[in-house]
């Protein structure tokens, strides 16, 4: 577009040459014959003379914004699709960025969900990962001592594990206004996209359906849409897959 601007704006300059030109002529041989044409030869009343003269004015201003108009037109109809071009891809980014915290909350769900599983017995065999979650414990506490320790714990894992259900269901919730916000923004694309095969609704519903490698599917949308629109400002940051914490060292 900025390509095209000096181009515009020299034709508008000469546009604009032209119509100041016929409109001066105009106004010139409108004088001429208001004093010679109307009303006998005689000049009439001041006021009917700026009344003509206004009257060339309006029109020579709305000649004007029309060419200005007619020789931008192509200009903002593409400053039009650059723009919704951007936020198409903006929102695809903020659509997968949405997916990766969904599954990094349901795994630290898991987590929280599997510490009922501690006891006793199996709390020397916890993970590094599955030590954070006991900070604190003597490392020469005694059996009575672990076991009071758990059960002290098991309803503050209940109520993080709620507040982990809660958060969830309002990340998906936000997910699935996203997935709608990126099937409408693809709308001014409709065209390009049939004509490169490209179904919006199955790429976004497979994208929900990847259990891991999420980077790697929309990646490939993205730069998919990328070509279709003709953007390329800027490029999906890369994510990688939430990690799973193991909360033994056997993974048991």
């Amino acid at each position: 577009m900025d390509k095209n601007k000096p181009k515009t704006m020299e034709e508008f300059g000469t546009w604009f040459k032209r119509t100041t030109l016929a409109y001066v002529a105009l106004i010139f041989v409108l004088v001429l014959s208001y004093g010679y044409l109307v009303k006998g030869g005689s000049w009439g009343s001041f006021s009917d003379l700026i009344i003509a003269v206004f009257t060339v004015l309006i029109a020579y201003t709305t000649n004007l914004l029309l060419i200005a108009a007619w020789l931008t037109g192509n200009s903002w109809v593409e400053q039009s699709k650059h723009h919704s071009a951007k936020e198409l891809l903006q929102t695809l980014s903020e659509f997968y960025f949405t997916i990766h915290e969904v599954h990094t909350m349901e795994f630290k769900l898991q987590s929280i969900k599997s510490l009922h599983k501690v006891t006793v017995d199996n709390f020397c065999n916890l993970s590094d990962a599955g030590k954070r979650y006991f900070e604190g414990t003597p490392d020469d506490a005694s059996k009575e001592q672990i076991e009071d320790f758990l059960n002290y714990m098991k309803p503050i894992y209940d109520e993080e594990i709620q507040k982990y259900y809660q958060k969830i269901s309002m990340v998906k919730d936000r997910l699935n206004e996203l997935k709608f916000a990126v099937m409408v923004k693809s709308t001014p694309f409709s065209v390009e996209l049939k004509k490169e095969n490209i179904e919006m609704i199955n790429e976004i519903n497979g994208l929900l359906s990847m259990k891991e490698n999420f980077h790697t599917p929309t990646s490939s949308l993205f730069e998919k849409l990328r070509s279709v629109t003709n953007y390329d400002s800027f490029e999906l940051i890369y994510i990688s897959d939430p990690i799973k914490e193991e909360l033994f060292d056997d993974g048991k």
